[in-house]
């Protein structure tokens, strides 16, 4: 599916829940339930994933925080003394780039970790 039907997905089924969640506060359960019932229909029908529909928000993220590290590996090579004789762990110098990209690949992780969260915050 593409971005936009993605992004239809999410806004038809936050806009059952918020229906659903409204009979739960007016006491309906029963509304509530079938209201329920309605989104998991939706889902099903629709082959509706909230990961697949994650991953079309994460892409332009994980560009934008590519390029960042790329500008600023770019300032690597600038000659400033204080960081020629500065290490840190595997780089042998602040002035060099990550040369086996171990914090690129860690920043990856992390900003996957806290899409897969807010997926899990989204289905509550």
């Amino acid at each position: 599916s593409s971005g936009i039907n993605a992004e239809y997905g999410i806004a038809a089924i936050t806009k059952l829940k918020t229906e659903c969640q409204v009979l739960k506060i007016k006491g309906d359960m029963v509304s509530a339930l079938v209201k329920s019932e309605e989104i998991n229909y939706y889902k099903k029908k629709n082959n509706f994933s909230w990961r697949k529909s994650a991953y079309w928000y994460l892409l332009p993220n994980m560009s934008v925080l590519m390029l960042n590290f790329v500008a600023v590996r770019g300032l690597t090579q600038l000659p400033y003394q204080p960081l020629v004789d500065t290490s840190f762990l595997w780089v042998p110098h602040l002035t060099t780039g990550d040369p086996y990209f171990i914090l690129p690949a860690c920043n990856a992780i992390t900003q996957l970790q806290e899409q897969e969260q807010s997926v899990e915050t989204m289905r509550k």
